[in-house]
C-alpha cells in the first residue's frame, strides 16, 4: 500500500502540475489551456489532457486486480476526482474538467469487466437482467465494499468538480454554462453506470 501511495501521489501531483503550467491567460483577461492542443505524437492527434488521463488507466487495472488482497489502492481511486481538484483544474477549460469528472466511471466500467470475469469462472456463463448472480465470498464482500465507497466518493466528486456556489456567495453567471455541462455529464455517467450494473444483473 505505501509503494502504491507513493507512485498515486505522484502521478496525481505530475497531473495537477501539468494542467497547471498549460493554463495561458489571453490579452482579454480570458484563459485558455495548451492541453486541449493535439498531441503531434499519436496517429488520431488526441488533445494533451486526454493523453494524460490515460494513464489512469493501467493503474485502475493493477488496483482492481489487487482488490481481493488489498482494497485501499481502489478505495483511494474511487477519490480520483478530489485529489486533481484544485486551482489548476478549476481555471482549466470545461473539457479537461469534464475529462476529469468521467475517469472514475471509466474505473467502474473495468470494475465490470472483472466482476463478469470472476462470476464466469463460478461457472455461471448466463448472466444479465434476465437472471440474478451474486459471486461468492469473499468476492462478494470485496465488490461491496468497494461499490459502497464508490457511491459516496461519485457524488462527493460531483460537488468537487461541477457543484453549485452557496447561495450566500456571489455567483459569475459567466460560468453557469459550464456547471451546467458538467452536472449534466455527471446525470449521464450515473446512468451509465446504472444501466450497465442492470444489463450485468450485479447483486454483488
Amino acid at each position: 500500500m505505501e509503494a502504491f501511495e507513493r507512485a498515486y501521489e505522484t502521478l496525481v501531483s505530475l497531473h495537477v502540475l501539468l494542467l497547471g503550467a498549460s493554463l495561458a491567460r489571453s490579452d482579454d483577461g480570458t484563459v485558455g489551456s495548451w492541453a486541449l492542443l493535439p498531441e503531434t505524437q499519436t496517429v488520431f492527434g488526441e488533445a494533451l489532457y486526454i493523453g494524460w488521463a490515460k494513464a489512469y488507466r493501467s493503474i485502475f487495472l493493477a488496483a482492481i486486480g489487487a482488490m481481493v488482497s488489498d482494497t485501499g489502492p481502489i478505495r483511494r481511486l474511487c477519490r480520483l476526482a478530489q485529489h486533481l481538484e484544485g486551482d489548476e483544474l478549476r481555471a482549466s477549460p470545461v473539457e479537461v474538467r469534464e475529462n476529469a469528472l468521467q475517469l472514475p466511471p471509466l474505473m467502474m466500467n473495468q470494475l465490470g469487466g472483472w466482476w463478469i470475469q470472476r462470476v464466469e469462472e463460478q461457472g455461471i456463463m448466463a448472466h444479465g437482467h434476465h437472471r440474478m448472480v451474486v459471486l461468492r465470498d469473499p468476492l462478494h464482500r470485496v465488490h461491496e465494499e468497494v461499490v459502497s465507497n464508490f457511491v459516496a466518493a461519485w457524488e462527493n466528486a460531483r460537488k468537487a468538480i461541477a457543484g453549485v456556489p452557496d447561495a450566500t456567495k456571489a455567483f459569475d453567471w459567466g460560468g453557469a454554462p459550464s456547471i451546467g455541462r458538467l452536472n449534466a455529464t455527471h446525470i449521464q455517467e450515473t446512468a451509465r453506470m446504472l444501466l450497465a450494473a442492470v444489463a450485468r444483473e450485479v447483486t454483488g
